[in-house]
C-alpha cells in the first residue's frame, strides 16, 4: 500500500496525506453484523481460521475496525504466506491451522472457483450467498 501511495501521489500530483489515502484504499469494506455474530458465538465450540486474498493496509485497516484477529483462531492471509486462493497451498495451510485434513474442514466463501478449488482437495464446502444458508450449515 505504501508504494502504491507513493506512485500515485507522484502520478497524480495529490496533495493527500498516506492516511486519507488509506481510508479511501479500505472503505469499501463493511462487516456483515450477522456473520460476525455467528461466528463470534460458534468460536466457542469449533475453531474458526480465516483465508484471505488481503494486503497488510487492508488487514490492519479490518482488524482495528473488527478485532478479526480475536475473531478467528488464527488467520492466512496471502500477504503473510506468499500464496492466495485459489491455489491448493493456502487451503493446506488453513486446515494445518485449523489443527485438521481438509476433509475435516469447512470451507465458506462467497466466490466458487475459491470453493470449487477447496472442494477439490477434500474440504467440504460452502458457497456463501446469503446468511440464512449460512447460518444453516454452521449450525450443525
Amino acid at each position: 500500500a505504501e508504494g502504491l501511495f507513493e506512485q500515485m501521489s507522484a502520478r497524480y500530483g495529490s496533495t493527500a496525506g498516506q492516511g486519507a489515502f488509506l481510508e479511501a484504499w479500505t472503505c469499501h469494506f463493511a462487516l456483515k453484523a450477522d456473520v460476525y455474530d455467528l461466528l463470534t458465538k460458534i468460536k466457542a465450540t469449533r475453531p474458526v481460521v480465516l483465508c484471505s486474498n488481503t494486503n497488510a493496509a487492508h488487514w490492519d485497516y479490518l482488524n482495528r475496525l473488527y478485532q478479526l484477529d480475536q475473531l478467528a483462531e488464527a488467520a492466512i492471509l496471502s500477504h503473510e504466506c506468499g500464496c492466495e486462493k485459489p491455489s491448493p497451498e493456502i487451503y493446506l495451510l488453513a486446515a494445518q491451522a485449523h489443527g485438521r485434513q481438509p476433509e475435516q474442514c469447512l470451507f465458506v466463501d462467497d466466490r466458487a472457483e475459491n470453493v470449487e478449488a477447496a472442494q477439490a482437495l477434500g474440504f467440504g464446502v460452502h458457497l456463501f450467498t446469503g446468511f440464512d444458508a449460512f447460518r444453516r450449515i454452521v449450525a450443525d
